[in-house]
C-alpha cells in the first residue's frame, strides 16, 4: 500500500513539472516579448496565441480524458480501440480544419480586420497537430511512463524557446517568429 503511494506521489511529481515546465516557457518568453515586439505586434501575437489555445482544446475533444477512462475501467478497456478512436476523432477534425482554411482570408479580415491569412494558416497547423500530438503524450501517461512523458515535453519546450529565440533575435519575423517557434517546437 504504501508503495503504490509512493509511485502515486513520484508520478504526480514528475507531471507536476512537466506541467510547469508550459508554465515557465510563458515567463521565460516575455523578456523576447519586451525587447523585440512594438505594441502592436503584442497584440497581434497575444490574438494567436489566445486563438491557438482555443482551437487545441476544440481539435483535443477531450482526448486525454478519454484514454485516462479507459485505464480506469479495464473491463472495457481494449488499448488499440482507443487508440483508433483518438484517430478518428482527429481525422474528424479535418471536417472542420479544411473550411478554415479555405476561407482564412475571410476570416481573417473578419476576426482581426486585415489580412493575415498566411499567419491564421500557422494558427490552424500549431493547433491541430499539438491536438494530435496530445495523443502519444496521453498514451504516456496512461501507460505511467512519467519520466518519458516529461522527457518529450521538455523536448518540445527547449526546441520552442531556442528557435524563437533564434528567429526572433537574427530575423525581421517579429511576432511570427513564435507562431514558427510553435511549429518547430512540436
Amino acid at each position: 500500500m504504501i508503495r503504490k503511494i509512493l509511485e502515486f506521489f513520484k508520478d504526480s511529481a514528475v507531471y507536476g513539472v512537466g506541467q510547469l515546465i508550459n508554465k515557465v516557457l510563458q515567463i521565460l518568453l516575455l523578456p523576447l516579448i519586451f525587447i523585440y515586439l512594438n505594441k502592436i505586434q503584442f497584440g497581434v501575437l497575444d490574438y494567436f496565441l489566445s486563438l491557438i489555445n482555443i482551437l487545441s482544446v476544440f481539435f483535443g475533444l477531450g482526448i486525454i480524458t478519454g484514454l485516462q477512462r479507459f485505464e480506469f475501467d479495464r473491463k472495457s478497456y481494449n488499448f488499440n480501440e482507443v487508440i483508433s478512436s483518438s484517430f478518428l476523432i482527429l481525422s474528424c477534425n479535418l471536417i472542420f480544419i479544411i473550411p478554415l482554411l479555405y476561407f482564412r482570408n475571410s476570416i481573417s479580415i473578419f476576426l482581426i480586420g486585415d489580412d493575415y491569412s498566411f499567419d491564421f494558416t500557422m494558427v490552424i497547423l500549431i493547433s491541430s497537430i499539438s491536438a494530435f500530438n496530445s495523443i502519444p503524450l496521453g498514451v504516456l501517461r496512461v501507460k505511467r511512463k512519467p519520466f518519458l512523458f516529461l522527457s518529450v515535453t521538455l523536448t518540445n519546450f527547449i526546441f520552442y524557446l531556442s528557435s524563437t529565440y533564434f528567429l526572433i533575435s537574427t530575423t525581421n519575423l517579429n511576432y511570427k517568429s513564435f507562431l514558427w517557434g510553435g511549429i518547430i517546437g512540436i
